[in-house]
């Protein structure tokens, strides 16, 4: 269960940075670093992106280091578009129209929590990715979603 909420996490850091981008003029640019830990210690999750916002478009670049049980790293990078659709005050839905990712000098495909969701089928079905709105400010934005079961994710604006 709590690799299901690391890959909710991951995922929903891209979405909850679109609705930040549908509060804002068009052509704004994100950069974000966050990590991810377990509790009993035996994973890690690093994940630095930058976010570009355009219209309803946007485009994201990631490079993620991962450690898990082994303490082998993974390492990798990953290049994504899409868009973003407003259905109504504060619900949105997005859709990948495009993604890569390259996977440095691993032995094998990775199944950690982050790597896993970036080659996921499911980022490119827009009913799978809902965005709603609970709470903006010029300081804070809190959203729920609705993927993979569920997520309450709040910001902070800098």
């Amino acid at each position: 269960m709590f690799y299901a909420s690391l890959i909710i996490i991951a995922c929903f850091n891209i979405l909850l940075l679109v609705v930040y981008g549908l509060s804002e003029e068009p052509g704004i640019a994100y950069d974000v670093e966050y990590e991810v830990k377990h509790m009993s210690h035996d994973y890690h999750g690093k994940s630095k992106m930058q976010l570009y916002f355009h219209n309803n478009e946007f485009e994201s670049k990631w490079v993620v280091e991962e450690i898990g049980e082994d303490h082998q790293p993974v390492y990798f990078e990953s290049h994504s578009k899409g868009e973003f659709k407003k259905h109504s005050r504060n619900v949105y839905t997005v859709r990948y129209n495009e993604h890569s990712s390259n996977f440095l000098e691993n032995q094998r495909l990775p199944d950690l929590p982050i790597s896993s969701n970036f080659y996921s089928a499911e980022r490119y079905l827009s009913t799978r990715n809902t965005v709603e709105v609970k709470y903006r400010s010029d300081d804070y934005i809190i959203i729920i979603s609705f993927l993979n079961g569920g997520q309450i994710m709040a910001m902070k604006r800098y």
